[in-house]
């Protein structure tokens, strides 16, 4: 039997996702990978390939949205450095998918974690830093 609220849910989860800022959907995006790996894991325990292998590729894929982000014409080396992470994430996670390497699914977790919060905090600093610079302008224009 469908989840009656199955239809709603949907439309509440579109509804973020075309309202939020894009740093919101950085967020989501690394709650989703992560998602991904901690399901994959799941299966690794329940010996169930098939999930494995869809859950990793989940997780490849939102890795490979990052990189095509990267502006490695015009960007700095903190830019490249990061794209070449990203693909060094992605490289483990086809061990994963090959071996059923929990050590480097373990990796993968933790890095995008630490990621995910690296990220948060530098939003944070930036909305502070927007906030003080618009009250400066304020200030100045009073």
């Amino acid at each position: 039997m469908l989840n009656p609220y199955a239809k709603n849910l949907n439309q509440y989860k579109n509804n973020e996702i075309l309202t939020a800022t894009p740093e919101k959907l950085m967020i989501m995006l690394y709650d989703a990978a992560i998602q991904f790996l901690v399901k994959a894991r799941k299966a690794i325990e329940a010996n169930n390939p098939e999930e494995i292998c869809n859950n990793v590729i989940g997780c490849q894929k939102i890795l490979r949205e990052f990189m095509k982000t990267i502006d490695l014409e015009n960007g700095i080396d903190v830019g490249k450095h990061l794209f070449r992470f990203y693909d060094k994430l992605v490289r483990k996670l086809y061990q994963v998918n090959r071996r059923r390497d929990l050590d480097a699914l373990e990796y993968v977790l933790n890095e995008l974690k630490v990621l995910r919060s690296t990220f948060l905090q530098a939003i944070d600093i930036a909305a502070k830093e927007k906030a003080e610079a618009t009250s400066l302008i304020e200030d100045t224009e009073a």
